[in-house]
């Protein structure tokens, strides 16, 4: 009927009416066909919805069906492209309008007429977003990473400080640091199946390469970006790898330091009296070199290593320390092993008999009290090095107390 015609709303006809979207939905075809012919608020083009026929027409003087099922609408006289195209610009219905009755048909899953589904083909679905996560590199930098079948993607945040003040309700502040996002992403070679990178000459492999991260095809992942990336985040992030970078290299120092300890203790337990003694009466006149070579400790073994009566000192200064840093079980863990004995080619063992000197102490009364002049002069020269090593000991105790 003309369109200055007035008649019923289509509330009369229809379940449900859209009339600022022009979708209306109706209980059959026929009653869909008389409201597009009486009501004013249905316009040309507009779609006419039954979904208990799965049908979607458009609304005209003779409703045209876009869907396979007909009921009680009009088909095209040639169902091919052009003749679709055609009957629109005899209708006076724009593409957009005509698109949106066969979404309508699409999203209740009905099946389009081969002419309307070749003129407005299926949208692809849109990419998924990718899945970004955000690795700290630095300090100051971090990046944003993903991955497909095609590669590896990496987008680069750096921080920087601004110079200058900014203006505030009360004062004038320091700008403080920003995070500056880079607009290219970096494409990779995917990983090869054993996790590692691609060789140059693998197949699949490509030098790196650059997108703009601004481009259509990259917008799921650049809004992935912009809402994983607020300078919240990535202060936290590189706040947690500043922490765990601390924390790993304590752990390291520490053990370091504990196995360098029990190789001092070690090499204590394994000294003679005679090197012990000498180290100390070093100590007696270089108290400064010794303090020096105790604080490199650790740090300077080649030194230690070509002044052997300081390296010495260093190790008696530092086992006295030992009890103040590492536990004895640390210690006992991080000792080095044990010399095996000595076995010659025939399979023979030596073992080290080497007495105490509590051991053969009363061999010394002996030969003081029954020897001949050679024995006890033998005798008192050996008890004399004991009462050096006595005093020896008791210089290392007042070094260990004031350590």
């Amino acid at each position: 009927m003309p369109s200055n015609q007035t008649g019923p709303d289509a509330e009369m006809f229809a379940i449900t009416a859209d009339s600022a979207l022009q979708v209306f939905t109706f209980e059959s075809s026929g009653d869909a066909y008389d409201a597009a012919q009486c009501c004013d608020d249905i316009k040309t083009g507009a779609a006419l919805i039954v979904e208990s026929e799965s049908a979607v027409a458009l609304a005209w003087a003779w409703p045209v069906a876009v869907t396979a099922a007909l009921s009680n609408f009009h088909a095209l006289a040639n169902d091919t492209r052009d003749d679709a195209a055609a009957t629109l610009k005899d209708m006076g219905v724009d593409d957009d309008t005509a698109r949106r009755a066969v979404a309508e048909a699409r999203k209740r899953g009905f099946a389009i007429a081969p002419a309307w589904a070749a003129l407005f083909p299926a949208e692809e679905p849109a990419p998924a977003a990718p899945v970004v996560t955000l690795t700290a590199d630095g300090t100051d930098s971090a990046t944003a990473d993903w991955s497909d079948a095609s590669g590896r993607f990496h987008v680069w945040f750096y921080r920087r400080t601004q110079r200058g003040m900014m203006e505030t309700t009360n004062a004038r502040v320091p700008i403080g640091p920003i995070w500056i996002q880079e607009s290219v992403i970096y494409k990779n070679p995917p990983l090869a199946s054993d996790g590692r990178p691609l060789k140059p000459d693998a197949p699949g492999y490509f030098d790196t390469r650059l997108l703009d991260l601004n481009a259509k095809a990259n917008a799921s992942a650049a809004a992935r970006i912009r809402e994983l990336a607020t300078p919240e985040a990535l202060d936290a992030l590189t706040a947690a790898f500043v922490a765990e970078r601390d924390a790993r290299n304590a752990a390291e120092n520490r053990a370091a330091r504990v196995a360098y300890l029990a190789k001092c203790v070690a090499a204590i337990q394994a000294a003679s009296a005679d090197d012990l003694g000498a180290a100390v009466l070093e100590s007696s006149v270089e108290t400064a070199r010794a303090a020096e070579l105790l604080r490199m400790a650790g740090e300077k073994t080649e030194r230690l290593a070509a002044a052997p009566v300081r390296a010495r000192l260093a190790e008696i200064r530092n086992a006295a320390r030992v009890i103040h840093f590492a536990s004895p079980e640390e210690l006992t863990a991080a000792a080095p092993p044990a010399k095996a004995e000595r076995t010659d080619e025939s399979g023979r063992r030596y073992i080290d008999m080497t007495p105490s000197w509590a051991g053969v102490l009363p061999v010394f009364m002996a030969a003081l009290t029954d020897g001949n002049a050679t024995g006890q002069a033998a005798a008192r020269t050996e008890l004399h090095r004991m009462a050096r090593a006595a005093d020896s000991a008791v210089l290392v105790a007042s070094i260990a107390k004031g350590a």
